[in-house]
């Protein structure tokens, strides 16, 4: 018999995991890392840290996207 944990992994679990990653993984970490390191170097009145900061919150609010996606599947 398989455990009850695997009835929710149906087809969810890949958004799951992708609605994690996108977030915190590529935007929490690596933009905010690479946004920081540019700042200390050239400040943030560049449109180069405008880019990146609108990157790091477009990610944050496609992780949000795909996790409510797979909520409702």
């Amino acid at each position: 018999m398989l455990p009850e944990s695997t009835s929710l992994q149906n087809n969810t679990s890949g958004y799951l995991h992708f609605a994690w990653v996108i977030p915190y993984g590529l935007a929490g970490l690596g933009m905010e890392m690479l946004g920081g390191k540019y700042i200390s170097l050239a400040g943030a009145r560049e449109v180069v840290y405008a880019v990146i900061y609108t990157t790091e919150e477009a990610l944050e609010m496609l992780g949000i996207a795909l996790f409510i996606y797979a909520l409702m599947r």
